[in-house]
């Protein structure tokens, strides 16, 4: 038996799971908070394309939010389609609030959102570089046309690109993770930047794992 006995209780649970404010996620289904509100009262309920877009974005079926009667783990496998998949775009003060306040994740009214992939952490989100500091003529080149997309709970490993909140400095900066005998240090591409070592009181917020240009 389903403990949660309404339509609106299973909505409102899932987005607290998902770490999802009522803006937020009326925003990823071109919707309104006050509509999410109404829902999450029992008021209202969903129908139509609103309850398909909910169960996608919500990573569940339309039939388990509106009677409860199937399997959310089945429906979170099987009813997750990438074009659903939005995160969103931060600059460097809307990143260090997500980072430390994550219970407010996604709870401001973003203008900018950008598809990622499947499977990334609901955490996750896309960060428009600032600077040069990470572009070269060969190899690998990421400019200020980039999006990166950042992971704040994945580990970072020696090679890594992160990004990294220096102390007393109120922009974060986007560099390669070098970790030499026992010392971490930042490392930009562009090698007309130095490699800075990483104080005590730096703090990664996130592994790159994914750039794309943003026209």
């Amino acid at each position: 038996m389903d403990l949660l006995q309404t339509a609106g209780e299973r909505i409102k649970v899932r987005r607290n799971e998902l770490r999802l404010s009522q803006r937020a996620l009326g925003k990823l289904i071109s919707n309104t908070a006050a509509a999410i509100s109404l829902w999450e009262n029992d008021s209202n309920q969903p129908n139509g394309e609103n309850l398909l877009c909910l169960a996608r974005v919500l990573k569940t079926s339309p039939e388990w939010l509106i009677t409860g009667s199937e399997n959310i783990e089945k429906s979170i496998e099987t009813n997750h389609p990438t074009h659903t998949n939005l995160r969103p775009i931060f600059n460097s003060k809307q990143a260090l609030q997500s980072t430390n306040a994550p219970t407010r994740f996604q709870s401001e009214n973003h203008s900018n959102w950008e598809e990622a992939p499947k499977n990334v952490a609901f955490n996750a989100f896309w960060f428009r570089v600032e600077n040069n500091t990470m572009t070269t003529p060969n190899g690998i080149s990421i400019s200020e046309r980039h999006l990166v997309l950042v992971e704040p709970n994945t580990p970072s490993e020696n090679g890594d690109f992160v990004l990294v909140k220096l102390e007393d400095d109120k922009f974060l900066t986007f560099k390669q993770l070098v970790i030499d005998m026992g010392k971490s240090y930042l490392k930009p591409l562009n090698t007309t930047y130095p490699t800075h070592p990483m104080g005590d009181n730096d703090q990664i917020i996130g592994k790159v794992t994914e750039a794309k240009i943003k026209l």
